[in-house]
């Protein structure tokens, strides 16, 4: 697509847009399916039948001055070209869910759902998503720990290790390397364990930002005292973090009231500390939580969606942002890391960010083992084959083209030579881990020796 939105980077504790600081204005953008027997699935609505739907919410959002969409799933067997130009030229960007709806790694059986299938399918869709330079991110996973699963977070940091591998990668070839992050539920007993847990330790396997879950209803004076514990928390973070969900009914309230929308940005410690929130949610549910009814022929705004619209109107866009300047290498003369390369196309692929010390913060250190928190530090093994991607990657360099590789749609031809067509066909499924094929031995499915490397396709 053409280049009509700047790409949002990370810098530090901010996301920047250009040298000008970003705050999210988010709603969470989702249409469901039910099915007879109350099973839900979650539908792409940036492709196919939904894309006239999106058509017609565009003026809303507009409204609203949305500026970032989150989604729960991208089917990456579909074109997005539409939808994503769609709402690049009206400035929104979008941010979706790698581990959710439709690809689960559930959390009470990690170690079993944490395959090469499983990675084949995510990888797939940072092929789709990265192309579009209004892909805000990739959220990796939505609530995903709750008291019950600590356990299970080595597999959650272990696909954000593969996911940045992935984009690093690929990132020698010019694909964009995107943020990744995680939104997680407020448990009282577990909130600040998770900030530490995914976002300290080494950058190569944590998060590059933070959301946080505010679906609790609460009064004005308990939204006060409950926010300036949070900014104490993170006073100083290193990474951006913001509000996912909010926005939601207060149990003695018979209408939304959205008052927590001017303390988060018009408050300037709030604005300081955060970056923003995304507002649960576009479509009209059950629970009553929808800005918009859609039919066949338009939408229809229901009376939470002109109370947000007033709320908004009252503090947004911050008119404080102004005073914030993106922090380059020499303001730090302690730095020792590239500098703002998330967000961008190629270059340097280490997945390092600094800035100032102000703009930087401090990264955690990994928690230890506790009665609530079981997790442990030391990560599963990458079940991915990834000499083999690596020599395809190779073969791509040296043909200076990157040619992601989208196996559903990919068509003969496309490849700029032999070699490549050869092995790109189908890498992203067919390049698993085989205990009975090995890198570096002599192939009978269709190897190909490369420098020195035996090439195989496991059939």
């Amino acid at each position: 697509m053409g280049s009509v939105v700047t790409p949002v980077t990370v810098s530090g504790r901010y996301f920047w847009k250009g040298d000008k600081r970003f705050v999210v204005n988010g709603i969470i953008y989702s249409l469901d399916k039910i099915k007879k027997d109350q099973v839900r699935v979650y539908q792409d609505v940036l492709a196919g039948d939904l894309y006239p739907i999106l058509v017609r919410s565009i003026p809303l959002l507009k409204e609203l001055g949305i500026n970032t969409l989150f989604v729960y799933y991208i089917d990456e067997t579909k074109n997005h070209d539409d939808a994503m130009n769609l709402l690049a030229k009206n400035g929104i960007y979008v941010l979706p869910c790698l581990c959710g709806p439709n690809r689960d790694m559930n959390c009470h059986r990690a170690f079993m759902d944490y395959t090469s299938e499983f990675l084949a399918s995510c990888f797939r869709t940072i092929d789709v998503m990265s192309r579009y330079d209004n892909t805000l991110g990739f959220v990796i996973a939505d609530e995903w720990i709750d008291s019950r699963t600590t356990s299970a977070a080595p597999y959650l940091r272990a696909l954000t290790r593969d996911v940045k591998k992935y984009m690093a990668l690929n990132a020698k070839l010019g694909q964009r390397v995107l943020p990744v992050g995680i939104s997680v539920a407020p448990i009282p007993s577990l909130f600040n364990t998770q900030f530490d847990y995914f976002s300290g330790g080494s950058r190569k396997e944590s998060i590059d930002f933070f959301a946080i879950n505010d679906r609790k209803s609460m009064s004005v004076w308990a939204m006060l005292r409950n926010n300036a514990k949070l900014i104490n928390r993170f006073n100083n973070a290193h990474i951006p973090v913001f509000f996912s969900q909010y926005g939601n009914n207060d149990n003695d309230l018979p209408v939304r009231t959205f008052f927590d929308v001017q303390p988060l940005y018009a408050g300037a410690e709030m604005l300081r500390v955060f970056s923003g929130g995304v507002v649960n949610e576009f479509f009209d549910n059950p629970h009553g939580c929808g800005l918009a009814r859609a039919s066949t022929s338009r939408m229809k705004k229901t009376g939470d969606f002109y109370r947000l619209k007033a709320a908004l109107a009252r503090c947004f866009p911050p008119r404080q942002l102004d005073r914030y300047v993106k922090p380059s290498p020499a303001d730090d003369e302690s730095c020792e890391f590239s500098y703002a390369v998330i967000g961008l196309r190629g270059g340097d692929s280490t997945l390092d960010v600094v800035g100032t010390a102000s703009a930087q913060g401090e990264r955690p250190m990994m928690p230890r083992r506790t009665h609530e928190w079981k997790a442990l530090h030391q990560l599963p093994e990458s079940p991915f084959n990834w000499d083999l991607l690596e020599a395809e990657i190779e073969v791509q360099a040296a043909c200076n083209e990157w040619v992601p590789i989208d196996l559903e749609d990919a068509q003969p031809g496309n490849a700029p030579d032999e070699a490549i067509e050869d092995l790109t066909f189908g890498i992203r499924d067919e390049l698993i881990v085989d205990d009975d094929v090995s890198i570096g031995s002599d192939c009978n499915n269709g190897g190909r020796d490369y420098k020195g490397k035996s090439v195989c396709r496991v059939n």
